[in-house]
């Protein structure tokens, strides 16, 4: 009898190893997230977080705002700020939050942008503990601070910084991946600051690496930077670690660096945008932003400031999740010329979809396939029978089915 009930036990034991086991598993095997978000600075816009939805958006990218969630030590308010609010909003919604963990806190630090003090470090990890203990199990992306290498972080702070804040990650919410730096810029400058980072051993504790690629050019020019970073990924690490595209945008704001793109164009480079890094096997595209910001980071906004009326880049940007829903990336298609962009798409009845675009001069190609041709946004245009097509800088869908 006393050997039965030792073999009852154990085997107790080992389903409630198995179950507390699971979510570990499901980590270590799952492959990391992937999708299209946009940058949000709002909480409890039910509205908004619907025409997100309505978009085919499938990732919301916000601040946590230490500042804003502490304001009396040892005193964590997530619900006043809409926190609470927000993350169960994305929840119903099937759209996955993407934390940012920052900024400083004058209650600990004089500086409000920046951490210096072993006072300071502990208090921030207090915080993370809060934030991840309160949101645990809702396979949140976790992004610790955002753009420390245009602060006053040195590559050793925010590496101790990155680490400790890891370690209480990890704890908290198996479900949850931690991506870092937040790099602002893929320039020279950003570049020797990260290989620092590295050397560091800052890989070890992230799932992905986040890269904000913000440029005055075309998207396309991105891939080379791309190959540069992967480089430095290899001579520090044997892990697969993916890049991910964490803020990227394009502004209509008139001499923004010192562009004066049109609604029409600022569209033609989300796309161009989304298109690029699919292609480099980015697995996470955020567009910045969600609404334009007035007079401030004015007019990057996928939606009008106030009136909240669709942008050109929210048309696009809905025309792109809907006709390429189920559609995967097959090939990038070679014409005679390496201006030329020829995507293929196709689903799980092998129907396929092409999207076509240069980043020259308008021109004809030669292109066999005959379709319905659609153009950025959506409208029908014709029938392309299999003989030239025209094509230029905005992208066209050309579906076969």
């Amino acid at each position: 009898m006393r050997k039965r009930w030792s073999l009852i036990l154990v085997g107790i034991f080992l389903m409630l190893l198995c179950i507390c086991l699971i979510p570990y598993v499901k980590k270590m095997n799952a492959t990391f997230p992937g999708g299209v978000g946009v940058n949000i600075h709002f909480t409890g816009k039910q509205a908004d977080i619907d025409r997100i939805r309505d978009a085919g958006i499938n990732m919301v990218r916000t601040d946590l705002f230490w500042s804003a969630i502490e304001k009396e030590q040892g005193v964590f308010d997530f619900n006043s700020f809409g926190y609470d609010e927000l993350t169960s909003e994305l929840e119903k919604e099937n759209i996955t939050p993407y934390y940012v963990l920052d900024y400083s806190n004058t209650l600990y630090e004089e500086d409000g942008a920046f951490i210096q003090t072993e006072k300071g470090f502990k208090a921030f990890d207090r915080y993370v503990d809060e934030a991840t203990q309160r949101y645990k199990n809702k396979n949140i992306i976790w992004e610790v601070w955002n753009e420390p290498n245009i602060g006053l972080w040195k590559p050793e702070e925010y590496y101790k910084l990155l680490k400790e804040t890891a370690k209480t990650i990890r704890a908290n919410d198996p479900s949850g991946y931690i991506v870092a730096p937040a790099l602002a810029g893929l320039s020279e400058e950003s570049f020797v600051w990260l290989e620092e980072l590295f050397r560091l051993g800052a890989l070890e504790h992230m799932d992905a690496i986040s890269v904000h690629p913000y440029r005055s050019w075309a998207p396309e020019t991105v891939a080379y930077e791309y190959d540069v970073l992967r480089e430095l990924v290899e001579k520090y690490s044997s892990k697969n670690v993916p890049i991910i595209s964490g803020e990227w945008g394009y502004s209509t704001e008139n001499g923004w660096y010192d562009l004066h793109l049109s609604e029409e164009e600022q569209a033609t480079y989300l796309v161009r945008m989304l298109l690029i890094n699919q292609l480099e096997k980015i697995p996470i595209s955020i567009w910045y932003g969600w609404e334009n910001d007035g007079t401030d980071e004015s007019n990057f906004g996928l939606i009008e400031y106030d009136t909240g009326n669709p942008k050109l880049a929210y048309q696009a940007i809905n025309a792109y999740s809907y006709l390429l829903a189920d559609y995967q990336l097959s090939e990038r298609i070679q014409t005679n010329s390496s201006d030329d962009y020829v995507l293929k798409f196709v689903n799980d009845n092998k129907e396929e979809i092409f999207v076509i675009w240069s980043v020259g001069t308008t021109h004809e190609i030669n292109f066999l396939s005959k379709g319905q041709v659609y153009s950025l946004f959506g409208k029908k245009l014709y029938f392309h029978d299999g003989s030239t097509l025209e094509i230029g800088q905005q992208p066209i869908y050309l579906i076969t089915k």
